[in-house]
């Protein structure tokens, strides 16, 4: 939250409110990092002093509650109890709110809480032990990114569409260029690249046009590459054979 929130707020025309969010995010930080110099701690403490004050400036009173005025102790409590991230409510506030969402009974919620509970472990013990079900053990992920198997030999990785589709007819331009991306990071197309560069290495000196430069590679794949490959239609991997199939 600490480095989104200060991204997240530029565009917004409340400069000294921004400066004032980016004061705070830069004091949590500091003492929710994994290594707290205690040296610094004396600057930190006095900074955020600083900081509270030009708040008292800006916002109302009713602004600076209990929690406002907290932001004070916790360079103590770094000083006494170490790292923050030792000591983290957040899983157990995360934990208190799962045993309460079992609470149907607001005149017995502690009953509500066993009896929910005790459901959500033998359902969760039961689904262990089920074919062909969608359990929370066999549902896909929320991001499944997932490629399928045919593809699994040209690409370690892959995505999925997210949003409304939407066709659009690309120009020549576009074409080539989105042709060569997919070409270019195709992890069977590595070695077929390098042969290619070596080849035109191999050519170029050959002739002695010029000095060349390294640079000069990027042109040969962006203006030569697709049509030198087209004559490489077949590419082994594993004893098996592979057809490439590209755009016209």
């Amino acid at each position: 939250m600490q480095d989104i929130l200060p991204v997240a707020l530029r565009a917004s025309n409340a400069t000294k409110a921004i400066d004032l969010l980016e004061e705070l995010s830069y004091f949590f930080k500091k003492i929710c990092s994994p290594a707290i110099d205690i040296e610094e701690l004396g600057s930190i403490q006095n900074k955020l002093v600083l900081t509270l004050c030009k708040m008292e400036i800006e916002f109302l009173p009713t602004f600076f509650t209990i929690m406002v005025h907290l932001l004070i102790h916790l360079v103590d409590e770094v000083k006494l109890g170490g790292p923050v991230h030792y000591r983290w409510m957040y899983p157990i506030e995360r934990y208190l709110a799962f045993l309460k969402s079992h609470v149907s009974n607001k005149a017995q919620p502690e009953g509500s809480i066993a009896e929910g509970y005790l459901l959500w472990e033998t359902i969760t013990f039961c689904s262990r032990y089920l074919e062909s079900v969608e359990t929370i053990f066999s549902r896909p992920k929320r991001n499944e990114d997932g490629v399928p198997n045919f593809y699994t030999y040209l690409y370690n990785s892959g995505g999925r569409v997210l949003g409304k589709k939407d066709n659009v007819r690309l120009d020549d331009e576009s074409l080539k260029q989105a042709h060569r991306y997919v070409l270019l990071h195709s992890d069977e197309i590595k070695p077929v690249l390098d042969e290619f560069i070596e080849q035109k290495w191999q050519q170029e000196n050959q002739v002695g046009r010029r000095q060349l430069n390294k640079s000069i590679e990027s042109q040969w794949i962006i203006n030569e590459f697709v049509d030198w490959l087209q004559n490489q239609v077949i590419c082994f991997k594993t004893g098996k054979i592979y057809l490439i199939y590209f755009y016209n």
